[in-house]
């Protein structure tokens, strides 16, 4: 499953993502 994260602060976007690829999620970075 893909998921797009749209976060303006990086640090917090990089803890979110982190998370969900070690859960197995193809993810997307937006700001």
């Amino acid at each position: 499953m893909k998921i797009l994260i749209i976060e303006d602060e990086p640090s917090l976007r990089e803890i979110m993502s982190r998370a969900l690829r070690e859960d197995g999620y193809i993810v997307e970075n937006a700001s």
